[in-house]
């Protein structure tokens, strides 16, 4: 029974250890999208290029298969994502309808 226990305990351990090292390595790559996001904007002053171009952009930022930064009327586009239309609509809902 007691070595039932530690055995468990032991899996137990190893799954959150395996589970952290996930979480580490999720916070270290939106760390390095962030600081390439926040270099290009010092760099170029471009919103668009700082977010949507290059390696390091949103998509790495939110671990996603596609982005948009709605600006006014512009929108922005990265991966796969739903028509300019639709994402506009979107956007309209919500600030129509979702409390700050």
């Amino acid at each position: 029974r007691v070595a039932c226990t530690l055995l468990a305990e032991t899996v137990g351990l190893f799954i959150k250890l395996e589970s952290e090292k996930v979480e580490l390595a999720e916070m270290q790559r939106a760390h390095l999208a962030r600081e390439a996001i926040i270099q290009t904007l010092q760099e170029t002053d471009d919103f668009e290029q700082a977010f949507t171009r290059g390696p390091q952009n949103i998509g790495g930022l939110i671990d996603c298969t596609g982005a948009c930064i709605v600006r006014g009327d512009n929108v922005l586009k990265l991966g796969s994502t739903p028509s300019d239309t639709q994402i506009i609509e979107l956007v309209t809902y919500a600030a129509a309808n979702c409390s700050r």
